[in-house]
């Protein structure tokens, strides 16, 4: 058995999923963004949820996730 078809049985056997729901690919997400004059070591404007206006982790996820295509957490 190759490598790749090993890997491939783990993935099914583990459940793994590709795009689980998490921060960074909700339909809310703002990634942080540096303002001109910042310090250039860190961003001036950390991840934030544009629909509930608070700073977020990229990995995260709340209740009212939704994906770009419309989907929602049940």
């Amino acid at each position: 058995m190759t490598s790749a078809a090993a890997a491939a049985k783990h993935r099914i056997a583990w459940g793994y999923e590709a795009h689980t729901p998490l921060c960074c690919n909700c339909v809310g997400y703002r990634k942080a963004t540096v303002v001109p004059g910042a310090a250039r070591d860190k961003a001036a404007f950390k991840p934030m949820c544009s629909k509930g206006g608070f700073a977020i982790e990229p990995n995260g996820c709340c209740d009212k996730w939704s994906s770009r295509g419309g989907e929602r957490l049940k």
